[in-house]
């Protein structure tokens, strides 16, 4: 389990094995998504996180302690140059990148995931929605079970965990005027901007910018383009 893996560069349509990847800490990782993530809850052990196999099969105190969830999801990773392709494997999702996501049905959706300086200062794992690709050209043959199940080996995980985590909800803004005492607040510091401010700003964008001041002969501030 780790970064994407590289094949030799002297067999460029060589197979890949099928595997657990993460997202980098030092890059950008963009996937498209072939289908919905399935979660599990692993315990800390010696060595390496412990799959749950639920909580009537679990060791009673190892249960009792502390769990992660993790997620894992069928993808497509694009690799760049010298390859410039699609590679599938099976993507390692944590409960941060489940809150962007927002949703387990994601087949055909291309994202672009990082790492950032989260809360309590630690890196963690958020991504873009990019773009839609249809999903009927997109295969089928990546299953997440066998994989997942091999690396927790002897132990067999408990699938259909969800996260503790819900989805954070996203709305877009409201356009409309400010409050009437935000405006009657700026013309007492004098900082309201003048009538017709917002139309002048959104006729410099239309042409491009090409809209300014200059003095004029007179010594007053003139508008190009306005008259």
């Amino acid at each position: 389990m780790g970064k994407p893996r590289r094949r030799s560069a002297d067999r460029p349509s060589s197979h890949v094995p099928l595997d657990v990847i993460t997202v980098p800490d030092d890059t950008v990782l963009y996937v498209r998504f072939l289908g919905p993530w399935d979660g599990i809850l692993t315990h800390y052990g010696k060595r390496r996180p412990i799959a749950c196999p639920g909580p009537d099969e679990c060791d009673k105190p190892t249960h009792r302690g502390k769990g992660i969830w993790r997620g894992y999801a069928p993808v497509e990773y694009y690799r760049d140059r010298p390859y410039e392709d699609w590679c599938a494997a099976v993507l390692q999702i944590s409960e941060r990148l489940v809150e962007c996501l927002g949703t387990d049905e994601l087949r055909g959706q291309v994202w672009e995931l990082s790492r950032v300086i989260g809360r309590y200062g630690k890196k963690e794992c958020t991504g873009t929605r990019m773009e839609d690709v249809d999903p009927e050209g997109l295969r089928l043959d990546v299953s997440i079970y066998e994989v997942v199940e091999r690396m927790y080996r002897p132990v067999e995980p408990l699938w259909g965990v969800k996260p503790y985590f819900k989805p954070v909800s996203t709305l877009a803004p409201t356009k409309g005027a400010p409050p009437r005492a935000l405006v009657e607040r700026k013309e007492r510091e004098g900082t309201a901007r003048p009538a017709g401010a917002a139309d002048m700003d959104r006729l410099r964008a239309a042409r491009g910018g090409m809209l300014g001041t200059k003095t004029g002969e007179n010594g007053k501030q003139e508008t190009n383009g306005v008259h």
